[in-house]
């Protein structure tokens, strides 16, 4: 929503993520399987980042999904610096 409420952008649920083929739309294969475990896992515990008071204990948590590697932690620091990009 923007500052207004205005609906601005949507996204899937992680429920719709789960076993969504994202390779039928270009998402390179592992890619696609460390976003789909992301959002099995979200779906399973919404909560599962909520206790992460540092971008490093964000990062240990995602890390221990499939795929998602310490690369990560460009990314979240990206996503926080600058959230318009993402």
């Amino acid at each position: 929503l923007d500052s207004s409420g205005a609906l601005v952008r949507v996204f899937p649920s992680p429920a719709a993520l789960i076993r969504i083929d994202l390779t039928r739309i270009g998402v390179v294969r592992a890619r696609a399987r460390a976003i789909n475990a992301l959002a099995d896992a979200m779906h399973a515990n919404v909560d599962l980042l909520a206790h992460c008071q540092s971008l490093d204990e964000r990062v240990r948590e995602l890390v221990r999904l499939p795929g998602i590697g310490a690369g990560i932690h460009h990314s979240e620091h990206l996503s926080r610096s600058q959230p318009q990009i993402f």
